[in-house]
């Protein structure tokens, strides 16, 4: 009967150790799961809030101008800031160092800050002028690379970006509803003004005949 005893204890504290080995297991599986949980969390946090630098080019309204925008749409600052370009690029295919965009303090000279929505723009050239026959792609190259360093808290990125002008050959800018509709106003005043001076000038001459 003792034996039978110690084998059926000894039987309950194996199960024992299983299920005790099962639960701490289990405990261990769920702690890194919300370890895994908070690490993702905290990292869709900081992508929420850090600072982006978005670098684009853009052609102004209505024209043929071509410009280079750097803007930060994120939602913090963005903190020494660093922008280098990898080629010269003389605005216009103007040479002369005050021309070439890498010799501007933008591209040659530490940020402290850009602040959330803070933006600069420089232009660039003109369509003609930039993809026509003449243009030297040393002058004024159409593909070039603009290398972004900054932080944000104890966090520090380096970014390129590449510029294609390329695509924009043959297009124009989006064209903007409001000015188009104020557009739509001024000739329909000068419409009216023609028409008034017309009505004026009849009456006028009706009087004189009078």
């Amino acid at each position: 009967m003792i034996d039978s005893a110690n084998w059926v204890l000894a039987g309950l504290t194996a199960v024992l150790v299983l299920i005790t080995l099962y639960y701490a297991l289990t405990t261990a599986r769920i702690l890194k799961a919300n370890e895994r949980m908070v690490m993702e969390m905290k990292e869709q946090h900081d992508a929420m809030m850090r600072p982006y630098l978005v670098i684009s080019p853009f052609i102004t309204q209505d024209s043929q101008l071509l410009n280079l925008k750097i803007k930060n749409t994120g939602k913090t600052g963005a903190l020494h800031v660093r922008l280098n370009m990898d080629k010269d690029f003389y605005k216009f295919g103007n040479k002369g160092e005050q021309n070439n965009l890498r010799s501007l303090a933008l591209f040659s000279s530490p940020i402290a800050c850009i602040a959330p929505g803070g933006s600069f723009f420089t232009y660039l050239s003109t369509g003609p002028l930039l993809f026509g026959k003449e243009n030297d792609s040393e002058v004024s190259p159409v593909f070039f690379t603009v290398t972004a360093e900054y932080s944000w808290g104890c966090h520090t990125v380096t970014e390129e970006t590449a510029v294609d002008l390329r695509p924009f050959l043959g297009t124009t800018s989006e064209p903007d509803d409001l000015l188009v509709q104020v557009k739509d106003v001024g000739k329909n005043l000068g419409t009216l003004t023609s028409q008034i001076r017309r009505l004026a000038d009849q009456l006028a001459a009706n009087e004189k005949t009078s």
